[in-house]
């Protein structure tokens, strides 16, 4: 994980973090520290592959396009970013979730892989997650993209 201050032009970004995350069975999830999705059920990949998103309490489950190591782009902001800002336009897909994080501990992970993800800290409370994809690329990779839900 590499994480960096926020530029001082941007007041409104918090923090900016990036990870490379293998996406073992095709997945990766954003999730609260303590939340476990355990062995999901089948019917938990279909949203997946169609939608590229689905989600649990405490975990938000992002599809990829095949099994291989991802780049992931977490930015913790005060408002939402504008639906006209250069991720938006550049993404061929764009999807949004909330997610509860009481213990302020986001990981992103994977199915099925026994590892110790590293832990961004974050205030505990309700958070809008934006997935920014962009599937034309052959790394298939993601930009999320975080902010509390309650400071919009």
């Amino acid at each position: 994980m590499n994480s960096t201050p926020p530029p001082p032009d941007n007041p409104d970004l918090l923090s900016h973090h990036m990870f490379d995350v293998l996406a073992h069975y095709s997945t990766l999830l954003v999730q609260d520290d303590n939340a476990d999705l355990g062995e999901p059920d089948p019917a938990w990949f279909g949203p997946l592959a169609k939608d590229w998103i689905n989600t649990a309490p405490g975990v938000i489950g992002i599809g990829v396009a095949r099994p291989f190591t991802v780049p992931v782009t977490v930015d913790v902001r005060r408002t939402p970013p504008a639906d006209d800002d250069a991720e938006m336009r550049q993404a061929d897909h764009v999807t949004q979730a909330g997610l509860a994080l009481p213990s302020g501990r986001l990981l992103v992970s994977t199915l099925g892989l026994e590892s110790d993800p590293p832990r961004t800290l974050l205030t505990p409370g309700n958070y809008a997650v934006r997935v920014y994809q962009e599937l034309s690329a052959l790394a298939g990779s993601r930009r999320t993209r975080a902010r509390p839900a309650g400071r919009q």
